[in-house]
């Protein structure tokens, strides 16, 4: 456990401070973008979400890391829960303001925890649990992406948001399958004498 040295004893590092500073830290980004840019107007229940999930995450990964141990799982356990973050997030903003198919993504960071449950935060648990997410992840795009277009969604004629959405979800996939491949490192790791 890391610590601060203070007249020879180790104090540890609260998860509470270290949480709320990295709060702080995320949400000070859209505050910051609500005061300098004219047509960005956040109401305050936002800010109060965005730093409640930041500080749950936060929380989350620093009480596990600290129970599994850090290197390959925390940094799996990090990209994992910054993608559900994300994905969570972007599907808050595109559900409320475009696309009402759009709350399939839902699926993906509700995979993530019934994975975690169901894995008790285990490395290989992690790993199949990860993998699961990347396919997850995958589905819900064919899934949203024929609910928008029609039974028939042709190529050619996508608009560039449909194009980002596309991009940003074969992303998110692939590290999730990048997540699953530190956990499994880690289960390795843990397993090897």
């Amino acid at each position: 456990m890391a610590g601060v040295v203070l007249e020879g004893q180790v104090r540890a590092r609260s998860m509470w401070t270290v949480s709320a500073c990295v709060a702080a830290a995320v949400v000070s980004v859209p505050l910051a973008g609500s005061m300098l840019v004219e047509d960005w107007h956040w109401p305050p229940r936002a800010f109060v979400l965005l730093g409640a999930m930041v500080f749950g995450m936060a929380m989350l990964h620093q009480w596990a890391s600290r129970r599994r141990g850090g290197g390959a799982y925390a940094i799996a356990l990090g990209i994992a829960l910054a993608l559900s973050f994300g994905v969570l997030w972007s599907t808050f903003v595109h559900f409320v303001d475009t696309q009402r198919a759009a709350a399939l993504h839902f699926a993906v960071p509700v995979s993530v925890v019934v994975g975690m449950g169901i894995a008790r935060l285990r490395p290989a648990g992690m790993g199949r649990a990860m993998g699961v997410t990347a396919v997850v992840q995958c589905v819900t795009m064919a899934a949203v992406l024929v609910l928008m277009r029609g039974r028939k969604p042709t190529v050619s004629a996508w608009t560039a948001q449909e194009w980002r959405g596309l991009a940003g979800n074969l992303v998110s996939a692939a590290m999730f399958g990048a997540s699953s491949m530190l956990f499994r490192r880690a289960s390795r790791a843990v397993g090897a004498p």
